[in-house]
């Protein structure tokens, strides 16, 4: 369980692992300031940047870099879900497209293109299979919605 905690004008997060049903104790992990994890997810350097999340130049600005970064992991790794990919022909081609490529030609094209990316987030496909009738009618359709590889 997430618990947020004011303290001292600052927002502190609280990973709370057992709570004891009589209330006698609380077993907490170390507690650890909401700023820096949005710093690391959002890549920023300054702390003044993320202090008001609802500022809507900041937020144009992390639009603007999900985007950056979603055309980086397709453009590199053709990542699945994406909104370029509106039917099972295209998810088809860029899943032969990965698949063929060589090691070499993969890193090289990380490498070259590696300094755009900044922090952890993509923009939300919502194209997504656009075109495709998704009702689940025929036996193996449900077997086309799943990745080619998965990570556990």
């Amino acid at each position: 369980m997430l618990y947020y905690l004011r303290w001292r004008e600052r927002i502190t997060l609280l990973v709370v692992y057992h709570i004891n049903l009589d209330a006698r104790y609380l077993w907490v992990s170390k507690p650890c300031d909401t700023l820096l994890i949005l710093l690391e997810h959002f890549g920023e350097a300054n702390a003044e940047a993320v202090q008001d999340p609802l500022n809507k130049k900041w937020l144009d600005s992390i639009e603007k870099q999900a985007n950056i970064n979603s055309e980086f992991y397709y453009y590199v790794f053709k990542a699945e879900p994406d909104d370029n990919q509106i039917n099972f022909d295209i998810l088809k081609r860029d899943r032969e497209v990965f698949k063929n490529r060589p090691e070499d030609y993969l890193r090289k094209l990380y490498n070259e293109q590696k300094d755009k990316v900044k922090g952890f987030y993509v923009k939300y496909p919502t194209q997504y299979l656009r075109d495709e009738n998704l009702e689940l009618q025929a036996s193996n359709v449900a077997t086309k919605l799943v990745p080619a590889i998965n990570f556990v």
